[in-house]
């Protein structure tokens, strides 16, 4: 894996690639999309829906993805039961779901607007190709599906018990496991096509990878208005926060659940019903209500707790992180607007003073790993190249093999 995305990563093409000309978007879209990514490698044992999304899409195909939509005629039908009408649901031969309300039955014939195929009928006899679906028939859609009727760019928009907010997190980390899965393993863009649930028309999706990426945007500009105030950092902090806190309680609850499967209280979060679904949903809500609830006055909290840990700290590594390099006896400590100015705790401190103040402290003894890094650092700088000279073995290999 690591190869691969080492290999993809020198793409110029690629959404991964980073260099002098990386806007700062996409700077900031990948630093959120390597951290989702993280989340999932660790979480295998206690939560495999994002590990699946990312290394076997077809999994998940006939799973009750979180956030995705449920059967939408029960509101059709509530709403035209309420006005006294009756509605019956057909679906044309190619599945694309459709509803006659009056009585019912049909009284013309038209086209599907999803395929063009015949769809109604005539004289209260429905068309030869289409087929009647039953009330209590369930047409909520297994796998990825994502429909315009969500307007995208609708702050409000949400599913079941699932905050606004907690939504859009949610769609960013589905997106995000995704476009990593399919920069991973290019070859295999028609698994993660296959994901897609077959009511959407994938053939319009022309290029998946900036199909992806268009909607990670979309999630990470709402992402920023609901949760930052249009404050980038604010929000990436949270974000971090929710992701951190939701894998942490993951584990905690599979532990539970494996030292005694009857204990109450600890819901199954299966995917492969609508109820584990839904336990996943809330539990995904209540990690996103303990972060977003209060925010501000937990932060000044964690800023004061961070300041009297500076000041008794006796660690030299330690210190040279988070004090300035200028001056360890004084603490850089903005406490206006914590959220913000998380990531601005100290000017910043580049490696080859980080790397002096290691060396002059000699403290190797203390932190033999990462005094073994410091000493092989320079050979690190070669890796570069591996991308290229498994292209330039490839092409030999290849041209010799031809002779």
């Amino acid at each position: 894996m690591t190869i691969k995305f080492a290999t993809n990563a020198f793409d110029e093409n690629n959404f991964f690639y980073l260099s002098e000309n990386t806007s700062l978007e996409n700077l900031t879209l990948v630093h959120i999309v390597h951290h989702i990514c993280s989340i999932a490698l660790s979480n295998f044992s206690s939560d495999q829906f994002w590990w699946m999304l990312l290394f076997e899409p077809l999994s998940m195909k006939d799973k009750y993805l979180p956030s995705i939509t449920d059967d939408a005629r029960s509101q059709v039908i509530n709403t035209i039961n309420n006005s006294g009408g009756i509605i019956n649901w057909y679906r044309c031969s190619k599945g694309h779901v459709y509803f006659i309300d009056l009585c019912g039955l049909p009284l013309e014939q038209a086209q599907c607007p999803e395929c063009g195929l015949p769809i109604g009928g005539s004289d209260h006899v429905p068309h030869y190709s289409n087929d009647k679906i039953k009330h209590e028939e369930d047409l909520a859609p297994t796998g990825y599906a994502v429909y315009e009727y969500f307007k995208e760019r609708d702050l409000k928009a949400t599913v079941r018990s699932l905050s606004p907010l907690a939504f859009r997190v949610v769609r960013l980390i589905i997106h995000s496991l995704l476009i990593t899965g399919s920069s991973l393993f290019p070859e295999r863009e028609e698994e993660y096509k296959a994901l897609f649930h077959k009511s959407m028309d994938t053939s319009s999706i022309t290029n998946l990878h900036e199909y992806l990426l268009s909607h990670i945007r979309n999630d990470w500009s709402i992402i920023v208005e609901l949760l930052g105030e249009n404050n980038e950092e604010k929000a990436s902090v949270l974000l971090f926060n929710i992701l951190e806190l939701f894998s942490y309680s993951s584990k905690q609850m599979e532990l539970k659940r494996k030292s005694n499967t009857k204990q109450p209280g600890v819901a199954s979060r299966d995917l492969s019903t609508k109820s584990g679904r839904n336990a996943w949903e809330n539990h995904f809500n209540g990690c996103v209500s303990m972060v977003v609830e209060n925010a501000t006055k937990k932060y000044q909290l964690y800023f004061k707790q961070l300041d009297n840990f500076q000041k008794r700290s006796h660690d030299p590594v330690t210190n040279v992180l988070l004090f300035s390099p200028e001056s360890t006896s004084q603490p850089i400590l903005p406490l206006t607007d914590p959220i913000s100015q998380l990531w601005n705790i100290k000017v910043p401190i580049t490696y080859e003073q980080f790397k002096l103040a290691f060396i002059n402290d000699r403290v190797e003894q203390k932190y033999p790993i990462l005094n073994l890094f410091i000493q092989n650092e320079p050979m690190l700088y070669a890796t570069r190249y591996i991308p290229h000279v498994i292209k330039w073995q490839k092409l030999i290999m290849s041209t010799f093999l031809e002779e």
